[in-house]
């Protein structure tokens, strides 16, 4: 067929290598509005990436899910895995987690 993209299923592991760190405190959107390019590219830079808990980074404003608050449990940014996963065009995935530990919810965002 013209124009299909197939995929072939292979199971695979991968290793996780985890380095401890600690993120900047999270600065509204609103906040950070009169910040210059380069203090708002290096706040961006700090918490970019994927992780495990922390401060997310969101790529098209504020989104945290309604009914909080949560956490970030997980950020997942689909331009720095070793496999495909479609957040759309250069998405970060974001999983949240509720403060008791007994709800969780994605999003995602794109460019």
């Amino acid at each position: 067929m013209r124009g299909t993209i197939s995929y072939l299923i292979e199971p695979c592991e991968y290793l996780v290598k985890l380095k401890l760190g600690e993120d900047q405190e999270y600065i509204t959107e609103y906040e950070r509005e009169d910040w210059d390019e380069i203090t708002l590219k290096k706040y961006a830079k700090a918490l970019d990436g994927n992780k495990i808990g922390g401060t997310p980074i969101f790529l098209q404003g504020d989104e945290f899910p309604k009914g909080g608050p949560w956490n970030l449990l997980l950020q997942l940014d689909s331009t720095k895995v070793p496999f495909l996963i479609n957040f759309g065009d250069s998405g970060i995935g974001y999983t949240f987690i509720s403060k008791d530990g007994k709800k969780a919810k994605f999003l995602w965002q794109c460019l």
